[in-house]
């Protein structure tokens, strides 16, 4: 899963776009 994030970080190219929430998981955070 880590793997995956992190490629969509890269191609997001927001990378505090997804959030990592410790021990619960993801979330999106929009920036606007």
């Amino acid at each position: 899963m880590d793997v995956h994030v992190g490629q969509l970080r890269k191609k997001l190219g927001e990378p505090e776009l997804i959030q990592t929430i410790p021990k619960i998981g993801y979330r999106l955070e929009d920036t606007e």
